[in-house]
């Protein structure tokens, strides 16, 4: 890989893991939120939760559909 493309692609990962940061939504959270959430051990959003909750804050309607693997068992993931 080219060295222009390994630091794009570099900065590219770090800008979509940065955006999925609990400390990155727009409005923030508050901070007993934020300490709540990190307590448990959540560092990063998922997919879902990044695209929906500032939509949530801005007091729109969301409908979110996800689709679940099966594990073979019949558990889901």
């Amino acid at each position: 890989m080219a060295p222009e493309t390994a630091k794009a692609t570099s900065r590219a990962a770090r800008s979509s893991s940065s955006s999925r940061a609990w400390e990155a939504l727009t409005p923030a959270l508050a901070e007993w939120i934020l300490d709540a959430v990190t307590s448990m051990g959540f560092l990063r959003m998922t997919p879902v939760q990044a695209s929906t909750i500032p939509l949530f804050m801005a007091h729109k309607d969301v409908v979110v559909e996800v689709r679940m693997a099966v594990h073979q068992d019949g558990t889901g993931c």
